[in-house]
């Protein structure tokens, strides 16, 4: 309620994102607790088989996303351009805390906020822009994996990972700074998420 209050005030936008991320974790915390408290059972060598396959796509596919992304590909594109002057205008501006924005960029602004810890890290570069994005299409091999696993078994969840490490779609729009590798990964999280809660329901 705090957070609702401080975004419709306008002002104070950190303190409201910060109430509303603190709300979330209390929530998947309270269902924690009203579930019991159950604990993950796994074990790394019952489950070798298939995390050893997966290990070797995650990073095989690291360094395919990784390699050279400073350069390759070539040049700056206008939407890196654009969204590198938003991660710079949020880091300069605490009352500037949008969700998406219009005129010429009309997108939502998840990437800028993932990439502001790699400016501050790194100061203003293509490569910072380019870190989150690359990041996504790595953590989209293993969310690929978790949704083909819960649909349709571990063997097609390995296939789904295997093909999506050297994808040609995939690979390149992981080396260049759009909002596109977070949309699919994050959907492919929330496929895996609800398969699992329709087959335990």
């Amino acid at each position: 309620v705090a957070a609702l209050r401080l975004f419709g005030a306008g002002a104070q936008l950190n303190p409201a994102w910060l109430l509303y991320v603190a709300s979330v974790a209390s929530l998947i915390a309270a269902a924690w607790l009203a579930d019991g408290r159950p604990r993950p059972a796994f074990s790394w060598r019952a489950n070798a088989s298939w995390l050893v396959p997966l290990c070797m796509f995650v990073i095989t596919g690291a360094v395919l996303r990784l390699l050279w992304l400073d350069h390759v590909p070539g040049g700056v594109w206008y939407d890196e351009a654009q969204d590198a002057l938003g991660v710079e205008h949020l880091l300069s501006d605490p009352n500037f805390r949008p969700v998406f924005v219009g005129g010429p960029t009309q997108a939502p602004v998840l990437l800028w906020y993932f990439a502001m810890p790699f400016f501050k890290l790194f100061g203003t570069s293509i490569l910072s822009m380019r870190l989150p994005v690359a990041v996504a299409g790595i953590l989209g091999i293993g969310a690929i994996f978790l949704a083909g696993k819960e649909l349709y078994g571990r063997k097609t969840g390995l296939i789904a990972a295997g093909l999506l490490t050297t994808y040609v779609w995939q690979l390149t729009f992981s080396r260049i700074a759009f909002n596109t590798m977070w949309s699919v990964t994050l959907d492919a999280v929330a496929v895996y998420f609800v398969a699992r809660a329709l087959r335990r329901r």
